[in-house]
This record gives C-alpha cells, sequence and structure tokens, in this order.
C-alpha cells in the first residue's frame, strides 16, 4: 500500500470527525474540551486499526457492520438532543425579546449544549466518529502495509481534521448567529442518516 493511498484512507476515515467537530464547535464548546476531543479521536483513529487487526476477518464483516449502525444511532441521538434544546433557546430568546427590549445574552449567559465535560459522555462520542477505522483495520492486515507508520498517520490526520473541523465550525458559528446550534444538530442528524443509508 503506498503512501498516498494511506493518506487518502485516513482523510477519509477523518471526514467525520470533522464535521462532528464542526457542529459541537458551532453549538458551543470550550477549548479544553475541544483539544481533549482532538486528542482522543487521534488516539482512537490509532486503537481502532488495531483493534480490527486483531479481531481479523471472521469478525471483520459483523463489526464493520455493528460499528456503522452504533456510531450513526449515537450522532443521531446527540443531534435530535441539541435541535430540542436550540428550538427551545431560540422560541426563550424571541419571547424575552418581545416582552423586555434587553437580549437573552444580557439576561441570562449562554451555556453550552453539548456537554462534554462528562468524561463517558466525551469518550461515547469520540468512539462514535472513530468506528469506522474498526472495519478498515480488519482489511489492514491483508495488505501489504507498514501496520505502524499507516495506524499512526490515520491518527495524525484525524487529529489534525478534528482541529480544523472546530475552527472552521466557530467561525461558521458567527455567521449564523442565533441559529447556530440549530445548525449544528442539523449537521450531526444530516452525518447520521449518511452514515446509516449511504
Amino acid at each position: 500500500m503506498s503512501y498516498s493511498l494511506v493518506l487518502l484512507v485516513s482523510a477519509a476515515l477523518g471526514l467525520d470527525a470533522l464535521s462532528v467537530a464542526m457542529s459541537l464547535a458551532m453549538c458551543g464548546i470550550k477549548r479544553r474540551s475541544a483539544l481533549i476531543f482532538a486528542l482522543l479521536v487521534a488516539v482512537l483513529h490509532v486503537l481502532m486499526p488495531l483493534a480490527g487487526i486483531y479481531f481479523g476477518f471472521s469478525l471483520g464483516g459483523i463489526a464493520g457492520d455493528a460499528a456503522d449502525t452504533i456510531g450513526s444511532l449515537v450522532l443521531l441521538l446527540i443531534g435530535i438532543i441539541i435541535l430540542w434544546k436550540a428550538s427551545r433557546e431560540v422560541l426563550f430568546a424571541r419571547k424575552k425579546r418581545t416582552g423586555d427590549r434587553r437580549t437573552l445574552e444580557e439576561q441570562e449567559p449562554k451555556k453550552s449544549i453539548v456537554d462534554l465535560e462528562n468524561p463517558a459522555g466525551m469518550l461515547v462520542l469520540c468512539i462514535s466518529v472513530s468506528m469506522d477505522a474498526l472495519a478498515v483495520g480488519v482489511g489492514l492486515g491483508s495488505l501489504r502495509a507498514d501496520i505502524f507508520r499507516t495506524v499512526l498517520t490515520m491518527g495524525l490526520v484525524a487529529g489534525g481534521m478534528t482541529l480544523f473541523g472546530f475552527l472552521l465550525g466557530k467561525r461558521l458559528g458567527r455567521l449564523l448567529g442565533e441559529w447556530t446550534d440549530i445548525s449544528g444538530g442539523l449537521l450531526l442528524v444530516a452525518i447520521a442518516i449518511k452514515t446509516m443509508f449511504f
């Protein structure tokens, strides 16, 4: 397997992480949580392919199908929760503006809709965007590839794309204003549906 092909596979695997990071940044996430999230995604994109190689071909087909389904359901659930909370915030803000000239931000500081302060919640979300790497790992064993270099590249690329997603999402959030959280939730739901059906 040529290194250019390794980079292409790594970039393909990192797309989900990039999209989810954009969505989280649009919904509001602390810088520390974003850095930890990116680091966990990078580490999992190293460990998941190694686990896939270890489990082997017999488990590979089952693991690949289950991985996609579980990851998609987690993203779908988080997207729906974000949409529900965000729509309530937008309605609350409009009601406040109707009855009071002060904006919502002046009356009550906005909190991040996505709570990644809980380590278990962050780990589950990181695993959900790293599931594809498990299925890819199953196939690595049959290829003539430098396993260590390949999985290290996958980790570095996924971590870098996650950080880029956070930066891009933050900029988009400034442009979208109060519709930022709803846009982030819709993006997560779209990613989940795309992963499940396409």
